[in-house]
């Protein structure tokens, strides 16, 4: 059976706009592929050693923000020298520029848990730590040397003022119960002068009987 007339070039374009579609697909994927990873910041080697006190920083790390794109954030955990290489989002490296630093180190437990270092250095907004990563890698290492003092730390509170403790406390109850005792003796001292103005009555007819005598 012969094809319709016209039947063998409907199929021709037919196949023609579905290869044109698809090469425009794969066309414009590559190209948001390659105009991303252009467009993205370029990533340089950093590292570093962090010391407070003449002793390496070894618990938590060091952490970025870019001066001009804070979103450009880079990390870099310490090791047992108190060493550090940054990375972005998983990525060796961090962007050229300057960067504002703060070492996030921190005691175990306590909400929020205690710094290990001054408290200046654990926020972005009282940190006076900057590096300046080039596009040099050679030049970007770091020694960081910290200084200054812990914050003191809040102690327990004592009992409330005026108040010296349980025993005070249990001293005073006697006081209170002496008192209360007393109350009853208080009230007595009207039955006695009562008893006293009912003899007064008794006394002056007396004194009546015996005046007609």
């Amino acid at each position: 059976m012969s094809d319709p007339p016209g039947g063998a070039s409907f199929n021709l374009i037919r196949v023609v706009l579905t290869v044109s579609v698809l090469a425009l697909l794969i066309g414009g994927a590559v190209y948001m592929y390659e105009n991303r990873a252009s467009s993205g910041p370029r990533l340089v080697e950093a590292r570093g050693r962090v010391t407070w006190k003449g002793n390496p920083v070894t618990v938590g790390a060091v952490m970025t923000q870019h001066v001009d794109d804070p979103m450009q954030a880079t990390l870099g955990a310490f090791d047992s020298d108190g060493k550090f290489v940054l990375d972005t989002n998983g990525d060796p490296g961090a962007a050229v520029g300057r960067h504002k630093l703060i070492v996030a180190s921190y005691e175990d437990g306590g909400l929020p848990p205690p710094p290990r270092v001054p408290t200046k250095y654990v926020d972005f907004r009282t940190t006076p730590l900057e590096i300046e990563v080039f596009a040099d890698p050679s030049r970007n290492v770091y020694e960081i040397v910290l200084e200054g003092e812990l914050d003191p730390r809040p102690g327990r509170g004592g009992p409330p003022a005026g108040d010296d403790g349980p025993a005070a406390r249990a001293n005073g109850r006697p006081e209170l119960d002496d008192s209360a005792a007393a109350e009853p003796a208080a009230q007595e001292a009207p039955a006695d002068g009562e008893a006293a103005a009912d003899d007064a009555p008794a006394g002056e007819a007396q004194a009546l009987e015996d005046d007609p005598a």
